[in-house]
């Protein structure tokens, strides 16, 4: 099973650099636990989101901050997803695609390794569930096809 809700975590950045950004993600990975224990039962396997990629900053401060906020993540338990070709599609009239790399935390510590089976999981949330585009989508097929290469990549090197 597979719950999904979006939501934006920030710290304004004049309290950056105290540990705050680290205890509110924590915070979220264990209320995350909490809550899927007492609504469902077994808890979650973890967290899922996109974060910018630095390569299509318009600028060097943002790339920066791109990659910073991929670093926090690091830190904080998550992964990327290598590999994995993933656009948003455009929200709005007259918006961009967006691409992002995907990243997951496990909840509850442990290896981050995350499978062919979870990063096809997380591609379908996003795409299908998030964006609502359709399994003959572009964007749907990329992803795969991403993941597809990523598996042959892999093969024979323990990954």
């Amino acid at each position: 099973m597979c719950i999904r809700d979006r939501f934006y975590m920030a710290v304004a950045p004049e309290t950056r650099g105290r540990g705050l950004g680290g205890w509110l993600f924590r915070q979220t990975l264990d209320r995350l636990a909490e809550d899927a224990r007492r609504l469902v039962g077994p808890p979650p396997l973890g967290l899922f989101w996109e974060v910018e990629r630095p390569q299509d900053a318009v600028d060097q401060a943002e790339h920066e901050m791109r990659e910073r906020r991929i670093a926090f993540y690091r830190r904080s338990g998550g992964v990327v997803l290598e590999g994995v070709d993933f656009t948003a599609p455009p929200v709005g009239p007259g918006l961009a695609e967006v691409p992002f790399y995907l990243m997951f935390c496990p909840v509850q510590g442990g290896s981050a390794r995350v499978s062919d089976d979870l990063a096809r999981l997380i591609i379908e949330t996003m795409l299908l569930e998030g964006y609502g585009v359709g399994r003959e989508s572009e964007y749907y097929r990329r992803a795969l096809a991403s993941l597809a290469e990523r598996r042959r990549g892999s093969a024979g090197t323990g990954l």
